[in-house]
């Protein structure tokens, strides 16, 4: 029984009064008591530490709102109005305050924007849109089908546009159905039709009572309502001349592709290059939009920014007017011309590696056959390339010359040859812009290197006027090296079929080439309304290659676009560009910031 009560009294529960005692025991000592608040401590930090690990494992980054771009661009807003043709600064800010029925994604694809979704009819001549729901202009009022038709009208008014959009929209009636349905009407079938419906959408609201002369005076023009991802903030203009200095634009809550994250984005204007890159010296500007040279940007201080490299949509090549020389007539000297030519060392020396060699009509990657790019006109990087190289392909252009008849004439150190009962010799002029460094450096080392395999080369430079009105429009030129821009395989259209030679077509076709299968295929691709993508792009890449077997020009390369941008911008993702605007494509996915939030919530 001692046994059993000494066992009992082992595990009883401590009284109050014994529970009171040891905390005032354990009080007195002050050693004690420290050590004690130093374990609770510990413990407490250890607790939060572990949780915070925990919680840590289970957050994600995501794009946040916030930050500020200030960025700089060449040239001088005046009519920041999509139907005005406009181009360089006034093109980036339609291309940020405006949208249309549909516009470009990431990928140089269209997708709808204001429009949920159109239809084509099957013979192609008619498409119909249908707007969506809740889709408002910058002052909050609705976008109807009125918007749509009016801002049509308006670009085909020939007292309003005279430019590339009135162009596009020849041809095309439109009509109102109801407030959210809009047709298109097209006199033929022509598949790149949907490429216009990029235009941005004017509210008829504002511009109803502004009569067609008095169009490009409204203010408007400049302060513009419209209802793309960033809308006007403030306007600055420079006090001594009325110069806009810069635009600040802020994030449009009720864009329909959701709001934009950059927080403020303000855009800066400057004459020259020169007075770009010494803003950005300056840090007036902590991004650079214009299109610098890339030797002005080996000079830069980089190290908060970083490079953004997009593909130009854009060719650069040696045109031959056949009509003009007749050693231009022969395939195999022009083969050997394009051989000598060093485009590699064009793209390291002058472009500084800003640049893809070409050996076609087209930039890279810019038909797609059955999803798969097509890059037949780029030159495998993997190539490997030397000096040594060089000298190899030079050789080879002195064999095709003279294995083609082609003798040295001693005392003028030319080529020479007989050509119909006419001694020809091997030299001819290159005429070049006289606006562009780049060329005039590209132009010397082409005829460095054509001099080395015995041809005399002459380069002729010319004020932008002067070449495009009487030496291009005129056709007075030898060889042609100039850029083509070529956004759309539809585009080809416009510069090797021969109904486009003749001045009342502006005369892209500069080559004055002529092909009847290249006519039979652009013209099918152009307008057969029943061919599927893949298919029409088969045609293109047919053309494409009946085009380099005749050379009707020697292509040299395709740039980027170098585009210097925060280090920490992040969500551009844009890898092709048509024009300098085209840089905001996805503007409305940038971002400087992030938040974190839990894994689970990342899709709600």
């Amino acid at each position: 029984m001692e046994t059993d009560d000494i066992n009992r009294r082992k595990f009883m529960v401590p009284t109050k009064n014994e529970l009171r005692q040891a905390v005032i025991s354990f009080s007195k000592s002050k050693k004690e008591w420290g050590l004690f608040l130093f374990l609770v401590g510990i413990l407490f930090l250890s607790t939060i530490l572990i949780l915070q690990k925990i919680n840590l494992s289970f957050m994600i980054k995501i794009p946040g709102s916030g930050g500020e771009i200030v960025e700089g661009i060449i040239g001088t807003p005046r009519f920041a109005n999509p139907i005005l043709s406009p181009a360089g600064a006034d093109k980036d800010l339609t291309t940020l305050i405006y949208s249309g029925l549909m516009k470009k994604n990431s990928d140089n694809k269209l997708e709808t924007d204001l429009a949920e979704k159109y239809t084509i009819s099957e013979d192609g001549l008619s498409y119909t849109f249908i707007l969506r729901d809740n889709i408002f202009f910058h002052d909050n009022k609705p976008i109807t089908a009125q918007d749509i038709v009016f801002t049509i009208n308006q670009t085909k008014d020939p007292n309003i546009s005279q430019g590339v959009e009135k162009i596009r929209w020849e041809g095309v009636s439109v009509k109102k159905i109801n407030d959210k349905t809009i047709q298109f009407n097209l006199e033929k079938p022509f598949t790149p039709f949907l490429n216009s419906t990029t235009l941005g959408i004017l509210p008829y609201h504002l511009w109803k009572d502004i009569p067609p002369e008095q169009f490009d005076l409204s203010d408007l023009n400049l302060n513009g309502v419209g209802s793309g991802p960033y809308k006007i903030k403030k306007i600055k203009k420079k006090k001594t001349s009325g110069m806009i200095s810069y635009y600040k634009l802020v994030p449009f809550k009720k864009y329909i592709n959701h709001k934009s994250l950059v927080k403020k984005l303000v855009l800066k204007f400057y004459p020259s290059e020169e007075d770009l890159i010494e803003a950005f010296k300056n840090k007036e500007i902590n991004q650079i939009g214009g299109a610098i040279s890339p030797a002005k940007l080996e000079s830069l201080n980089i190290r908060k920014n970083r490079i953004e490299l997009m593909t130009f949509r854009q060719i650069f090549g040696l045109f031959l007017n056949k009509n003009k020389t007749k050693i231009f007539t022969d395939q195999s000297t022009i083969e050997a011309f394009d051989l000598a030519i060093d485009k590699r060392r064009i793209i390291k020396e002058i472009l500084y590696g800003y640049g893809e060699i070409i050996d076609g009509p087209t930039s890279p990657n810019l038909i797609v056959v059955d999803s798969l790019e097509m890059r037949d006109n780029k030159i495998a990087e993997e190539e490997l390339y030397s000096a040594t190289e060089a000298i190899k392909n030079t050789e080879k252009a002195k064999e095709i010359l003279k294995k083609n008849g082609w003798k040295i004439n001693q005392g003028e150190n030319v080529l020479e040859k007989k050509i119909n009962d006419e001694i020809v010799k091997l030299k001819f002029s290159i005429s070049i812009d006289d606006e562009s460094i780049e060329l005039k450096e590209i132009a010397n080392l082409i005829k460095g290197d054509l001099e080395k395999i015995g041809a005399k080369v002459e380069i002729k430079i010319f004020k932008t006027g002067d070449l495009r009105q009487n030496v291009i429009r005129n056709r007075e030129y030898e060889a042609l090296l100039i850029g083509q821009k070529i956004g759309h395989e539809s585009d080809l259209y416009n510069f090797w079929h021969s109904s486009q030679i003749g001045d009342e077509t502006l005369g892209l076709n500069i080559t004055a080439y002529a092909n009847l299968k290249v006519n039979e295929l652009l013209s099918e691709a152009r307008t057969s309304p029943t061919l599927t993508e893949n298919e029409r792009a088969k045609k293109y890449l047919e053309a494409v290659e009946e085009i380099k077997k005749e050379r009707p020009a020697i292509f040299i390369y395709s740039p980027n676009f170098v585009y210097l941008v925060k280090k920490n911008l992040m969500g551009i993702n844009v890898e092709q560009i048509t024009n300098l605007s085209d840089r905001f494509t996805n503007i409305n996915n940038w971002y400087l910031e992030t938040d974190k939030i839990w894994r689970i919530f990342k899709s709600y």
